[in-house]
């Protein structure tokens, strides 16, 4: 489906931006703030992100961060370089990988717009990554989204019916 944007026959950033607000729409039917979302396909579906840099410990580490209020979508790095970043992506919007993971949780809480959200959905999440959330997020109620999620991916939209009949 890559050879699709090539051709023309799906505009693939319009297809990006379609999905954003669909799950922007879902956050604010769910009274959702934010959401962390570490399943690829959920980051993927909100950002176009073709593949997630993934040498991580795969339990859950937050990859994809969805603020309401500012529209936006901040990503773990998942290259050494922005190639391959969606082009309504800046540089800016990617937080940097570590292994520490107290500083990994310093840089998701510190995602413009986190600090003041007060509902957050997550779509998994280990009790560690859990407790250090909350300690730098007091007061946040924690809800599943990957509900959400799941609604949303399985009613397509026309152009993501076109990318799987030509994979098909």
């Amino acid at each position: 489906t890559g050879m699709l944007e090539n051709r023309e026959r799906v505009r693939l950033g319009e297809l990006r931006r379609a999905r954003r607000a669909r799950v922007f729409a879902a956050m604010r039917e769910h009274g959702l703030d934010a959401c962390l979302f570490g399943r690829e396909s959920n980051a993927r579906y909100t950002c176009g992100v073709r593949r997630l840099w993934t040498a991580q410990s795969r339990p859950f580490s937050p990859t994809c961060v969805v603020v309401r209020d500012t529209e936006a979508v901040h990503l773990l790095s998942f290259s050494a370089s922005v190639e391959g970043l969606p082009e309504e992506l800046r540089p800016d919007d990617v937080f940097p990988v570590t292994w520490n993971p107290a500083r990994f949780a310093e840089h998701v809480a510190a995602t413009p717009g986190l600090p003041e959200a007060r509902r957050i959905g997550v779509d998994g999440m280990t009790p560690g990554v859990r407790r250090l959330l909350e300690e730098r997020s007091p007061g946040v109620e924690w809800v599943p989204a990957e509900g959400m999620m799941r609604a949303l991916r399985r009613r397509k939209l026309p152009e993501e019916l076109a990318c799987i009949r030509t994979a098909v």
